[in-house]
């Protein structure tokens, strides 16, 4: 069952789709084409995306995924403007018991302000490019 939103989450949520509405809108005006390419091009009727540049609607995940993908942005930075978490960062949190505890466990932890908390997730971040970077050296990818 899902968390019913209190006034104070309602109010937030809305004020991210409007930004995250401006944020399309910029990233369509930049590209230079208009609300009726974006639709042929996605296969979205044009009053949809009328409401979602203006705030008004959560598109569903696929169309995340594909706006994502049409104005070649991070799929996972998308969602979180949404306030989202994809498809695929869910299923590996539930696959990964170790990693959900940690993230459970740093969620909770009344001695971290949230922008500890952040600080924590972007090492992390952080540690995963460098893990790459080791390994792509190791392999002979530099």
């Amino acid at each position: 069952m899902a968390k019913k939103m209190t006034a104070k989450e309602k109010g937030e949520q809305l004020i991210r789709l409007s930004e995250v509405g401006s944020y399309l809108r910029s990233l369509r005006e930049e590209k230079g084409i208009t609300l009726n390419e974006l639709g042929e091009s996605l296969k979205v009727s044009v009053p949809y995306l009328s409401e979602l540049e203006r705030g008004f609607k959560m598109p569903s995940d696929k169309l995340i995924f594909e706006l994502a993908h049409f104005f070649q942005l991070d799929i996972e930075d998308l969602f979180n403007r949404f306030g989202k978490v994809s498809a695929t960062a869910a299923d590996e949190l539930e696959q990964n018991p170790n990693l959900q505890k940690t993230v459970a466990q740093i969620a909770r932890d009344k001695r971290l302000t949230e922008d500890q908390k952040q600080a924590l997730y972007d090492e992390f971040f952080n540690v995963y490019h460098t893990f790459l970077r080791e390994i792509g050296k190791e392999n002979g990818d530099e």
